[in-house]
């Protein structure tokens, strides 16, 4: 059951309001998540005394979650979430020379609202959107293998990362008594930020 409401609205850094941007709140035990409207206001019920209020739109990222303190029937209103400039990381995850489909892709520390997490396509191609300048990495798993890319985003997205899966490999594969084979590769990793290409 909800203790309370928090109102407020989801502003770039220039306080251009951000319509429809995704809006996300988290506490001890509990979660939300709702959007913005038109004008860049949300309205977000929260499951706790303390919340941590986060957003991002397509180009647009929280740069640290809003932390908020809510009594039990208490509505927290004007609260103001200021978003930076945010990239894409898009690329492909492939076996060999083949697309791998329906594989998991994450970009750095995964949360529950992570926006940076996504599923391959048929082609084995993902995009990840909300990410922050900086050094990360970009890791693909299915069961109990993963491989990863280091990647580096400055001022622009980058469209061309490629992640290497075991060629000949079941993904799934499970060990002689049954037990699932527990192998964390990683296959595709260099040891110099991938970087877009010129």
């Amino acid at each position: 059951m909800a203790s309370g409401v928090i109102r407020g609205r989801v502003v770039a850094r220039d306080g251009t309001p951000l319509p429809h941007a995704e809006v996300f709140a988290l506490g001890s035990g509990w979660r939300a998540r709702t959007q913005s409207d038109g004008a860049g206001e949300f309205r977000v019920e929260v499951g706790g005394p303390v919340g941590r209020v986060s957003a991002r739109v397509h180009g647009w990222a929280s740069r640290e979650p809003v932390v908020v303190g809510v009594d039990a029937d208490e509505v927290i209103a004007d609260v103001v979430l200021t978003l930076d400039s945010a990239f894409v990381i898009a690329g492909q995850v492939v076996s060999g020379e083949r697309g791998v489909a329906n594989i998991e892709v994450s970009a750095g520390i995964v949360t529950p609202f992570a926006p940076c997490a996504t599923v391959t396509d048929d082609d084995g191609r993902f995009e990840l959107h909300g990410i922050k300048p900086g050094f990360l990495s970009v890791y693909a798993r299915r069961g109990d293998w993963a491989s990863e890319a280091d990647v580096e985003v400055a001022d622009r997205d980058v469209l061309d990362v490629r992640i290497e899966l075991p060629v000949g490999e079941d993904l799934g594969l499970r060990g002689a008594g049954g037990e699932r084979a527990h192998r964390r590769g990683r296959v595709g990793r260099s040891r110099e930020p991938w970087r877009p290409r010129a």
